[in-house]
């Protein structure tokens, strides 16, 4: 993460698990070969990445939540440039 952020700019976009279960679901499996739509489990499995995950997902320069807007989104992005 110290190279990211001494090169460039992070963005974390901060989905709930639910949500990326229904995007998963709703994809092909060829999409997220790392996610398979068919195991029962997936919502453990992604729940378990996730909080593994976070703390170095919130080093990020910039978190927004998955529910933002495509407006807001760029307007955080141009006042962090």
């Amino acid at each position: 993460m110290d190279y990211i952020k001494a090169t460039g700019v992070s963005v974390f976009l901060d989905v709930p698990v639910e949500v990326l279960v229904r995007r998963i679901l709703a994809h092909a499996h060829e999409d997220r070969p790392l996610n398979n739509p068919n195991d029962p489990d997936l919502l453990v499995t992604l729940q378990k990445r996730y909080e593994t995950r976070l703390p170095i997902y919130t080093q990020a320069t910039i978190t927004v939540s998955g529910e933002t807007t495509e407006d807001e989104l760029l307007r955080r992005i141009g006042e962090w440039l």
